[in-house]
């Protein structure tokens, strides 16, 4: 990697550029696929990929702050910017004019480590596999899906169909 070849980004429309990376998922997964792995309607499906994404998404910040202070030490700051958050910038670094060979590449280093980052995160297996392990394809489903009661975890999908079965009006919480 060369210089010229590290992106920037700002923080604010006349802000200081900082280093960044495109971190917006190109490839997510069709709802149809969702539909036809767990034959729930299109509505579910959409919900069941939108609690899919809020998930990677906070995996993905919570993983790209770690992994930066790993590579360049506790003085960097990790953000979001850009329009839908699409740009991951690093604030605490020295000018990229100023960087050496060690400095570029600890930053090819961290590009590679984020972009793998994003490709496992958006994997279709992957997505597929939280909606099933956090049961969002189930009508009535929440993104935090689950709860503790005295008789274990129970999944509040399956508690609102319980409730419909045992007569109750439908449950909805806001």
């Amino acid at each position: 990697m060369k210089k010229s070849e590290v992106q920037t980004h700002n923080d604010s429309p006349y802000g200081r550029q900082y280093p960044a990376i495109n971190v917006k998922c190109r490839n997510w997964i069709d709802r149809s696929v969702i539909v036809t792995r767990f034959k729930c309607s299109e509505e579910q499906a959409q919900k069941a990929s939108e609690y899919a994404c809020n998930m990677a998404v906070q995996q993905f910040w919570d993983d790209a702050t770690a992994e930066a202070m790993e590579v360049f030490g506790s003085g960097v700051k990790v953000y979001s910017a850009g329009g839908f958050g699409g740009w991951l910038i690093v604030k605490g670094l020295a000018p990229i004019e100023s960087w050496d060979a060690i400095k570029l590449g600890k930053w090819s280093k961290f590009v590679g480590i984020i972009e793998g980052s994003i490709d496992g995160l958006c994997a279709h297996d992957k997505i597929l596999d939280d909606i099933e392990s956090n049961q969002w394809h189930k009508e009535g489903s929440e993104e935090y899906n689950f709860v503790d009661t005295k008789s274990g975890t129970k999944c509040i999908a399956d508690m609102k169909a319980e409730a419909v079965a045992a007569g109750f009006a439908p449950v909805i919480r806001h």
